[in-house]
């Protein structure tokens, strides 16, 4: 028996792990509202520090910063529900929205909607992101190496990965 402090593990219906919150049930309801919080928060923590007026920068600022956490994971709990996918839509169109309100000045007649300025900023939806990271890793992964390949002992694998060591002078 395992033994943690002296004391035995707890039966538990959510595990944190690397900063994913898994479930028994496989639903990431928590999951997306944990990242849609913690991404509200860098968001204005970021707006608080920085001083630049430039959307430039601050676009920059937001693509490191934030949007990174939009992808992080994304593969692993994917949820498909409408509601956790509007929570973190709504992330990244209040960060545009402050990003318009920052450069231009706040008037509530000129404030585009999230739809027209995520155009003018080349950003894809959110939805449209999640399905590109659903299909670029298994993509990836067919067919970086040549594709699968079928063994008549071993069955369905894929070849080794090439290592390429730079030519000595």
């Amino acid at each position: 028996m395992y033994l943690i402090d002296k004391l035995p593990p707890k039966n538990t219906s959510e595990e944190r792990d690397l900063r994913i919150l898994l479930h028994t049930s496989l639903c990431f309801s928590s999951q997306c509202h944990d990242f849609g919080s913690r991404d509200e928060r860098r968001l204005n923590q970021l707006l608080k520090a920085s001083l630049a007026k430039d959307p430039i920068v601050t676009m920059k600022e937001y693509k490191i910063l934030v949007r990174s956490l939009f992808e992080y994971g994304a593969v692993v709990f994917s949820s498909h529900k409408k509601e956790d996918i509007a929570r973190l839509a709504h992330v990244l169109n209040s960060s545009t929205r402050n990003l318009f309100i920052r450069a231009l000045g706040y008037t509530y007649n000129a404030t585009l909607r999230g739809v027209i300025r995520n155009k003018m900023l080349n950003l894809g939806s959110l939805l449209a992101r999640r399905c590109g990271a659903d299909l670029i890793l298994p993509y990836s992964e067919l067919f970086a190496h040549g594709g699968p390949t079928v063994h008549p002992r071993l069955g369905v694998g894929w070849p080794p990965r090439a290592c390429v060591n730079p030519p000595r002078e």
